[in-house]
Protein backbone atom coordinates (compact mmCIF):
# COMPACT_ATOMS: atom_id res chain seq x y z
CA UNK A 1 0.00 0.00 0.00
CA UNK A 2 1.28 3.51 -0.49
CA UNK A 3 -0.32 6.09 1.71
CA UNK A 4 0.21 9.83 0.29
CA UNK A 5 0.02 12.87 3.00
CA UNK A 6 -2.01 16.22 2.01
CA UNK A 7 -2.50 17.22 5.17
CA UNK A 8 -0.38 19.64 6.74
CA UNK A 9 -1.44 19.55 9.91
CA UNK A 10 -1.35 15.81 10.28
CA UNK A 11 2.07 13.70 10.31
CA UNK A 12 0.93 9.81 11.87
CA UNK A 13 -0.97 7.52 10.44
CA UNK A 14 -2.97 4.19 12.07
CA UNK A 15 -3.08 1.43 9.58
CA UNK A 16 -6.47 -0.83 9.76
CA UNK A 17 -7.63 -4.29 8.38
CA UNK A 18 -11.43 -4.96 7.99
CA UNK A 19 -13.84 -7.32 6.31
CA UNK A 20 -17.23 -7.27 4.65
CA UNK A 21 -18.83 -6.64 8.36
CA UNK A 22 -16.23 -4.42 9.07
CA UNK A 23 -14.75 -6.15 11.69
CA UNK A 24 -11.24 -6.35 12.49
CA UNK A 25 -8.68 -8.97 10.83
CA UNK A 26 -5.06 -9.20 12.26
CA UNK A 27 -2.33 -8.52 10.22
CA UNK A 28 1.06 -7.22 10.44
CA UNK A 29 3.45 -4.43 9.40
CA UNK A 30 6.60 -2.59 10.24
CA UNK A 31 4.27 0.09 12.42
CA UNK A 32 0.64 -0.40 12.72
CA UNK A 33 1.12 3.69 13.27
CA UNK A 34 3.10 5.17 9.99
CA UNK A 35 5.01 8.61 10.39
CA UNK A 36 4.52 10.55 6.46
CA UNK A 37 5.64 14.11 6.25
CA UNK A 38 3.16 16.48 4.49
CA UNK A 39 3.10 16.19 0.53
CA UNK A 40 5.09 12.52 0.89
CA UNK A 41 4.88 9.34 0.03
CA UNK A 42 5.43 5.99 2.07
CA UNK A 43 5.01 2.25 0.51
CA UNK A 44 3.86 0.27 3.46
CA UNK A 45 3.85 -3.83 3.48
CA UNK A 46 0.51 -5.35 5.10
CA UNK A 47 1.04 -9.20 5.65
CA UNK A 48 -1.86 -10.94 6.25
CA UNK A 49 -2.65 -14.50 7.12
CA UNK A 50 -3.43 -17.02 4.78
CA UNK A 51 -6.64 -18.38 6.55
CA UNK A 52 -7.79 -14.29 6.17
CA UNK A 53 -6.72 -13.35 2.68
CA UNK A 54 -10.39 -14.15 1.00
CA UNK A 55 -11.77 -11.77 4.11
CA UNK A 56 -10.07 -8.65 3.63
CA UNK A 57 -12.41 -6.32 1.93
CA UNK A 58 -11.03 -2.96 3.40
CA UNK A 59 -7.51 -1.29 3.58
CA UNK A 60 -8.39 1.85 5.84
CA UNK A 61 -5.78 4.85 7.27
CA UNK A 62 -6.83 7.00 9.82
CA UNK A 63 -5.33 10.13 10.82
CA UNK A 64 -3.87 10.48 14.22
CA UNK A 65 -3.45 13.84 16.25
CA UNK A 66 -0.48 13.46 19.02
CA UNK A 67 -1.23 16.70 20.10
CA UNK A 68 -3.80 19.25 20.20
CA UNK A 69 -3.73 23.69 20.34
CA UNK A 70 -6.55 24.64 22.87
CA UNK A 71 -7.75 26.73 20.45
CA UNK A 72 -7.22 25.38 17.05
CA UNK A 73 -9.76 22.89 15.62
CA UNK A 74 -8.23 19.52 13.94
CA UNK A 75 -10.18 17.16 12.27
CA UNK A 76 -9.68 13.61 12.43
CA UNK A 77 -10.06 11.32 9.21
CA UNK A 78 -10.44 7.47 8.02
CA UNK A 79 -9.98 6.50 4.49
CA UNK A 80 -10.72 3.41 3.13
CA UNK A 81 -9.69 1.44 -0.31
CA UNK A 82 -12.05 -1.53 -1.25
CA UNK A 83 -10.36 -4.73 -1.68
CA UNK A 84 -12.40 -6.63 -4.61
Amino acid sequence: MTLYNARKDISYFEISVFDDDWEKIPFATTDEIVKVNYLSRKTIDIHIREQDRNKVRYLCTQSKILTRAEKATVIDSRICSKIK
